[in-house]
């Protein structure tokens, strides 16, 4: 059984759930979406980056020009080469602060929290309204959805110290379950704790 624990990189206010428990869903798929002034902020600030980019490529393309037919001062071409780089540096990192929240084309203050897997919606502790911070999503929270894919299932066995010698990490088992008496399943030991 995966199930994968929300990540909430921003802070915000739930503003539409997408899913409920039950639904399937696909990796990367939209699960809730969340009004974050902080996510529109990183937004207006990559759209700011564009812009000041831009108009520094432009004006260091134009004292280029100028200083090649003897106009502009060898200064000035060194000032505008400056402000690109700057400018460059300012996108690079104001891009890659925007692409942290998985990015975001308009400045809509809309983050998108998303699947990190795909599966089966089993839980779901997030209601409309409610306000996220990263700082609430400790260890011992609830996810704010669970989302399991049950392809795949694990199981806890409880073993008796006599049975230790024939366990081994990576042996075969056959487990027999009550609820599917005529079934049976193979299963690989992927671990066994130390007590």
């Amino acid at each position: 059984d995966q199930e994968e624990n929300d990540i909430v990189e921003t802070a915000g206010r739930v503003g539409s759930i997408l899913v409920q428990p039950g639904d399937q869903v696909r990796q990367g798929q939209n699960l809730a979406l969340i009004a974050s002034p902080d996510f529109g902020q990183a937004q207006a600030e990559t759209r700011r980056a564009q812009g000041e980019i831009a108009f520094a490529r432009q004006n260091l393309a134009r004292v280029k020009d100028l200083h090649e037919n003897g106009v502009a001062a060898t200064k000035e071409l060194n000032a505008a080469e400056a402000d690109y780089a700057r400018a460059e540096a300012e996108f690079k990192r104001t891009e890659a602060r925007l692409k942290m929240y998985g990015g975001g084309g308009d400045i809509d203050q809309s983050y998108s929290l998303k699947s990190p897997l795909g599966g089966v919606v089993v839980e779901k502790n997030i209601n409309p309204g409610q306000e996220l911070r990263p700082d609430q999503m400790v260890a011992n929270a609830p996810a704010l959805f669970v989302i399991t894919n049950p392809a795949s299932l694990w199981v806890l066995l409880d073993a008796a110290e006599k049975d230790l010698p024939s366990l081994a990490v990576g042996s075969n088992l056959s487990v027999h379950v009550p609820v599917y008496p005529n079934d049976v399943f193979k299963a690989k030991i992927a671990t066994i704790s130390d007590f």
